[in-house]
């Protein structure tokens, strides 16, 4: 099946890129997702506030995941990303 989607997305110059397009924008919210979370723990560990820590990181986790829901990305695909499951996908 997928390889009968990327043989139909490659036909079409506009599907291609649209493709290529939610990839980018897949890798981004994940680097920013990265981002975060080395920006939480750094802060975490000089402030030592840990609680702090777990609350921003889930804070952005859920930010990044409503960003991706919004664009219609799958639950699956945002599970995989973000590390929320699908109920916390579902209630965004």
């Amino acid at each position: 099946m997928a390889a009968t989607l990327l043989q139909e997305i490659s036909k079409d110059e506009q599907e291609r890129a649209r493709y290529r397009s939610r990839k980018m924008f897949e890798t981004d919210i994940e680097s920013n997702l990265l981002t975060a979370v080395d920006n939480a723990k750094e802060e975490a560990w000089q402030g030592g506030r840990q609680e702090g820590w777990q609350v921003g990181i889930e804070e952005e986790r859920k930010k990044n995941a409503k960003a991706m829901k919004a664009e219609g990305i799958d639950a699956n695909t945002i599970t995989k990303i973000t590390g929320l499951t699908a109920d916390d996908i579902q209630k965004l």
